[in-house]
């Protein structure tokens, strides 16, 4: 945003404009005030709140890493129509993934208000590399693949070969077109815009020629910028076309599609700053059938501008810039029934003065010299930001104001985002070419005009984490369906949960908030299941479409002479590995967490027993009987089973209550597990290794079930090998929320003698995954220099309360020669 203007005026409403708006149509005045478009912009309202849409983004302290460092993110798990904090999800998924596919990590990071932070561990055995960050929700797996967040990164192992440049076929290329308005249409001027890629993907600039059947001449055409460009053609009726391109020495030829002889053409005009105008052109058929023309136009799904009127065969419409959010606008022309008819795509670019800035008291230090960084903001309401001073400066152009604006809401790989947010001429021909080819993955108004519900087979997690799985016989490979499950912790107190699974076997768990591993067992509900079965965790079979980005194909040829020059340097690799990971330097101890919530939890035993307090009893049957009073034992076809009763106590006497259930055993928890083959516990439960049993007493009802009472023994050594549990395939070692850890740096002020001996090889200075500022507002970040004498670059990037991303950089030296 630029210095002075304030956030709020930065942004459009996202209400509908009503009352009239006096359009140059051929005479006639267009209208927004209609049912017809009250029924769409509503429509439109009802798919965001039914089908809510989320976006992440990542900041990573660098791009690129030595096998061994560590990768410092920050997470922002945002609402994708206006970039505020979602309302939905908390946790948000990043996994590390190799050039193939591979998981090498998975964090589960939980955001507040939006914001959470992670690290990962590089192992000091990873082959260099390219390398992906892919980042989602499990409410996002609803929708297309193409709504994940992905970064690539690259990782430098000085045991690894030279790193070599990405092999691809520098002989192969393809073309795709994209008549403006989606249709070529017959006996009509037609902008048609074209992409010509490599085997990479990447944009090639090309030269060559449009010819009909005749082999005549109709066009000239050269790319713009990036592969992309536009030519105009009038194709004639059944006349075909082909592109004639020059490339290494060859001449390569394309189709051109077939044109449509009824259809409306749909062109925008991006050269006026203060107006963007809409030229309808339809054909006499398509006139003859149509009462009136409807156009929409919104921003991620926010609708700026409204309107109708009679359909002609020729009428611009001029709508005020003013009226047009940052980003990429769709407009859409629908006929009187509210069906699509032609759609285009307008970037806005966002203003690119940002009203946060970074002063500091000098741009050169010393080594281990204090640092004192000032951030101010003009800004008009509060906002957030992730901070980095790094010695590697950014790869590429990407930040959170390409990715929110323009990556995000486009498929494919986005060339050079960055040069697209300026507002000149040259950016904006090539914005509006990029607008021309490549789709809109989050909006179609056919799919929200469609009655048939989506299927939304993933909850969001946003009461903690979500555990969907499958029960796997073992005998036949086949998933256990139609079946009451029941979840609960290995070695934990007595705690379930039920599902019923799903026709392919799935059943799903709502899991509060826990941290780091817990061993979750599930098994069919009044069945001992022990050793039957395999439980497989989603995370096993979740099917990814990987896509690799080569990284080389994003660097520049000097950032690769840096890594290239870099590897070399062992020293500086060794003495980093070495310290880095290991000393207090750079490490804080990651936060503990012990809580672990299930669901139905019980109250407070009305029996406890721990048995190292009484005379040793034989096994656990004498210990139900001599002292628990409130519980026995009978047969129940053949077999144990335990029941709990309620006493009273009487003067000079003790009454046994029978409740109506005493035909009904009772269940019983082993380590929080249910057991229901009580006599393989009698029989292998060895009595010295009961730590307590607790008795929970009373009819218990939970989902559709009633239990009658509760009997629950705990072990005193858990990791027992004999342990009736042990090697069972119902349970697995499940990750919930991922411990963190805090970026720390030395302080030198102080005088440690130890700590000065070590060498300080940081090339991460400082790091804060969240700084929250006030409007008009400034703080102040202290930390230390290294031993390291370089450039180091400061990147501040983060959103605004109402959704306005920004980013900010600066520069600081440290050189030997400074005090």
């Amino acid at each position: 945003m630029r210095k002075g203007n304030s956030a709020k005026k930065m942004r459009t409403s996202s209400k509908v404009i009503c009352g009239l708006f006096f359009l140059v149509c051929s005479g006639f005045i267009f209208t927004s005030n209609t049912n017809t478009v009250k029924r769409l912009i509503l429509s439109l309202q009802e798919y965001h709140l039914k089908y809510y849409q989320e976006k992440i983004y990542i900041q990573t302290d660098t791009d690129v890493y030595f096998a061994g460092d560590v990768v410092w993110l920050s997470t922002r798990l945002l609402d994708a129509q206006d970039h505020t904090y979602s309302k939905l999800s908390r946790v948000v998924h990043v996994k590390l993934l190799d050039d193939q596919g591979n998981e090498r990590s998975h964090k589960k990071v939980l955001t507040t208000d939006g914001v959470g932070h992670a690290d990962i561990l590089l192992e000091d055995t990873l082959s260099g590399g390219t390398y992906s960050l892919l980042a989602y929700t499990e409410w996002m797996k609803n929708f297309s693949q193409d709504m994940f967040f992905s970064k690539e990164i690259f990782v430098v192992n000085e045991s690894s070969e030279k790193i070599d440049a990405v092999k691809w076929n520098d002989r192969e290329i393809d073309v795709t077109f994209f008549p403006e308005g989606g249709t070529l249409i017959e006996s009509m001027t037609n902008k048609v815009g074209f992409k010509v890629i490599d085997s990479r993907g990447l944009g090639v600039d090309v030269q060559g020629y449009v010819l009909n059947d005749q082999m005549d001449t109709i066009a000239k055409i050269n790319t713009y910028k990036l592969g992309m460009g536009s030519f105009f053609l009038w194709p004639k009726k059944k006349e075909a076309y082909e592109l004639h391109l020059e490339w290494q020495g060859e001449v390569r030829r394309y189709k051109l599609p077939e044109a449509e002889k009824n259809g409306a053409n749909l062109r925008v005009n991006l050269d006026s700053m203060n107006d963007v105008s809409v030229a309808i052109n339809l054909t006499k058929e398509l006139v003859k059938n149509l009462q009136k023309i409807i156009l929409i136009s919104h921003c991620r799904g926010q609708v700026s501008f409204a309107a109708e009127g009679k359909a002609v065969s020729k009428s611009t419409i001029f709508i005020p810039r003013a009226k047009m959010q940052a980003g990429i606008n769709h407009i859409t022309i629908f006929d009187q029934d509210g069906l699509p008819i032609a759609e285009r795509l307008l970037f806005i670019p966002p203003e690119v003065d940002s009203d946060l800035v970074i002063s500091q008291q000098s741009n050169i230090y010393g080594k281990r010299t204090e640092v004192e960084l000032s951030v101010s903001s003009a800004m008009t309401e509060d906002a957030n930001f992730t901070i980095s001073v790094h010695d590697r400066p950014p790869v590429g152009s990407d930040n959170i104001v390409n990715y929110l604006l323009l990556d995000s809401d486009l498929k494919g790989q986005v060339e050079e985002p960055k040069f697209y947010l300026n507002d000149t001429d040259s950016a904006r021909i090539a914005a509006d070419h990029l607008m021309l080819t490549q789709g809109w993955v989050r909006f179609n108004w056919k799919q929200i005009g469609d009655s048939t519900a989506m299927n939304l087979s993933y909850s969001a997690e946003n009461q903690g984490i979500v555990f969907r799985g499958k029960l796997i016989n073992r005998k036949t490979n086949l998933p256990v369906t139609d079946t009451l499950f029941m979840l609960s912790q290995l070695y934990g107190r007595a705690n379930f949960l039920f599902d019923r699974a799903k026709a392919d076997g799935e059943f799903t768990f709502h899991l509060h908030e826990f941290y780091d591993k817990k061993k979750l067992f599930v098994n069919m509900f009044g069945q001992d299941s022990l050793n039957q079965y395999q439980l497989w965790s989603s995370e096993s079979y979740d099917p990814f479409e990987f896509t690799h980005i080569p990284f080389q194909d994003r660097v520049s040829t000097p950032w690769t002479s840096y890594l290239e020059s870099k590897k070399t340097d062992d020293l500086v690799i060794d003495n980093y590995r070495l310290y880095a990971p290991s000393t207090s330097l750079n490490w804080r101890t990651p936060q503990a967490y012990e809580s672990f919530k299930v669901g139905q939890k019980l109250a407070s035993p009305e029996y406890v027993v721990k048995p190292e307090e009484y005379v040793e009893l034989n096994d656990l049957k004498e210990l139900l009987w001599e002292l628990l009073p409130s519980t026995s034992m009978r047969k129940v076809d053949g077999e144990n089973k335990i029941f709990v009763y309620k006493y009273q106590q009487l003067p000079n006497k003790i009454r046994r209550e029978i409740p109506d259930f005493n035909d009904k055993p009772a269940t019983l928890f082993l380590n929080g597990i249910p057991i229901f083959n009580e006599e393989f516990v009698f029989n292998n439960l060895e009595y010295d290794n009961i730590e307590k049993v607790e008795v929970f007493i009373g009819q218990y009802d939970y989902s559709d079930h009633r239990f009658y009472g509760f009997v629950s023994i705990t072990t005193k050594d858990i990791f027992n090998e004999k342990s009736i549990l042990n090697g069972t395939s119902n349970a697995v070692d499940y990750y919930g929320i991922s411990l963190t850890r805090e970026y720390y740096s030395p302080k030198y002020e102080m005088n440690n003698t130890y700590t000065n001996r070590i060498p300080d090889l940081r090339h991460l200075l400082y790091w804060q995954p969240s700084v929250s500022i006030k409007k008009k507002d400034s703080l102040s970040m202290v930390f230390y220099t290294s031993d390291v004498q370089k450039d180091f670059f400061v990147n501040i990037e983060g959103i605004s309360q109402s959704g306005i991303p920004f980013q900010v950089t600066s520069k600081l030296t440290v050189a030997s020669n400074q005090p």
